[in-house]
C-alpha cells in the first residue's frame, strides 16, 4: 500500500502542479499573487492537496508524528469525502459548462476523476476499518462550511468566485445560501455512507473464517 500511496501522491502533485502552471502562466507581480490566491481558493485544489498530503505521508514517513496524524481513519475519511464530492460535483454539474483542451483536459481528468478513484481504492484497502463512528460526520462538515464562509467573504472584495453555484454576485445570497445547504446535506449523506461502509467492511473482515493452517 505504500507503493500505491506513492503512485497516488505522484499523480495528485502532478495534477496540482499542472493546474498552478495553467492558472499563473504569463503573469507577474500583483496579478500573479491574485491568481495564486485564487488557486488555493478552489475546493478542488484543497481536496487534492489533502489527498496528496495523506498519501505522501503514508508513502514516505508513515511512522512520523505527521504521518500518524494523516493516517488516522477519521483524517482519511475526510480526505475521501472531500475528494469524492469534488469528483461528483464536477461530473454532475461543472463538466457541462466548458470543454477543456490540451493540458487543461488532462489536469481536469487527474483532479476530478483519477485522484478520487485512486484514493477510494486506497481508503478501501489501505486504511484501518471499524474505528469510525457517526459522530465524526459533523466534524467533517466543518471544513466545507469554512470554505463556503471564506468564499462568500472574499468574493465581493476580489470580484471572483471559484464556482458558479456559489457566485453571490450573480445568483444573490438567498440562492447561494440554498445551494450551500444542499451541498452540506450532500456532504453529510456521503459522510454517513462512508462510515457505514467502514463499519460493514470491519464486520465482514471479522466474520471471515481464518485462512487454512491458522
Amino acid at each position: 500500500m505504500r507503493l500505491y500511496a506513492a503512485l497516488i501522491a505522484v499523480v495528485a502533485w502532478a495534477g496540482l502542479a499542472g493546474q498552478y502552471y495553467l492558472i499563473t502562466r504569463g503573469t507577474s507581480g500583483p496579478v500573479f499573487l491574485f491568481r495564486t490566491v485564487n488557486f488555493f481558493s478552489y475546493f478542488t485544489i484543497l481536496s487534492n492537496i489533502f489527498v496528496a498530503l495523506v498519501t505522501t505521508a503514508t508513502a514516505i514517513v508513515p511512522r512520523s508524528a505527521i504521518g500518524r496524524v494523516l493516517m488516522r481513519p477519521g483524517v482519511a475519511a475526510g480526505a475521501l469525502l472531500y475528494v469524492a464530492i469534488t469528483g461528483l460535483i464536477y461530473f454532475l454539474v461543472l463538466r457541462h459548462l466548458w470543454q477543456p483542451q490540451g493540458l487543461q483536459f488532462w489536469v481536469d481528468a487527474i483532479q476530478h476523476y483519477a485522484v478520487p478513484i485512486l484514493f477510494l481504492g486506497f481508503w478501501l484497502f489501505g486504511v484501518i476499518k471499524g474505528r469510525l463512528t457517526v459522530d465524526v460526520v459533523p466534524k467533517l462538515l466543518v471544513f466545507p462550511l469554512l470554505f463556503a464562509g471564506y468564499t462568500l467573504i472574499r468574493g465581493p472584495f476580489a470580484g471572483w468566485y471559484p464556482y458558479p453555484f456559489i457566485d453571490a454576485g450573480e445568483l444573490g445570497y438567498g440562492t447561494v445560501a440554498a445551494n450551500i445547504v444542499f451541498l452540506v446535506a450532500g456532504f453529510g449523506v456521503l459522510g454517513f455512507l462512508i462510515v457505514g461502509i467502514d463499519r460493514l467492511i470491519a464486520r465482514l473482515r471479522n466474520a471471515a473464517p481464518p485462512p487454512p493452517g491458522v
